[in-house]
């Protein structure tokens, strides 16, 4: 038999075709939900709109983020256009996430309207970023900052024309610094 390559895009293509119509995610403190079908198309059309912004395949694209609808959907469409997803841990210091971003070198930081404030403060630090994303209201967005929804709304729902192998670098997530700094660990 041939063996099948297992990425993150064959999972997403696989659960969409296999469950279209079944719900993929929910979030429970807004409601809002998604089907497989939905997912795949969101997430398609995420990593149009980063290769839209002038990210290549693996450029790594950031967010700084709890946990959301919106993280799993640039999670998966990062990953599924052939990028790094940097996700930062929200607990760390203004300094400590600078460090981290600095040493990712993402082109593309997605933020969360609670951390804007820290990513103006910390942006002169990370010169590799070419752009941010606001999630949150569009009402709420920065001057200069693109917004998450305004990306999505005319990016094809057609799946990047990328190749992405299975030993790809897929993430890139950095330890907790407990004995130093933190060191980035590259999952495929």
């Amino acid at each position: 038999t041939t063996k099948e390559f297992c990425t993150i895009r064959t999972l997403v293509n696989r659960n969409a075709q296999l469950y279209p119509n079944k719900v993929a995610m929910k979030e429970f403190e807004t409601g809002k939900l998604c089907t497989f079908h939905q997912l795949k198309d969101r997430v398609n059309k995420m990593g149009n709109a980063l290769y839209g912004l002038g990210a290549l395949k693996g450029d790594r694209v950031a967010i700084m983020s709890q946990n959301s609808y919106e993280y799993i959907e640039l999670a998966l469409g990062v990953a599924c256009a052939g990028m790094v997803f940097v996700p930062v841990n929200f607990r760390l210091a203004a300094r400590e996430m600078a460090g981290v971003l600095a040493d990712a070198e993402p082109v593309i930081v997605f933020v969360d309207r609670q951390y804007v404030e820290v990513a103006n403060q910390i942006r002169p630090l990370i010169p590799s970023v070419k752009e941010f994303v606001f999630i949150g209201p569009d009402h709420e967005r920065p001057q200069d900052w693109y917004h998450y929804e305004g990306l999505m709304v005319d990016s094809p729902l057609t799946q990047p024309d990328v190749t992405i192998l299975e030993d790809d670098l897929a993430v890139l997530m950095y330890t907790s610094g407990t004995t130093g700094l933190p060191k980035g660990v590259m999952l495929t």
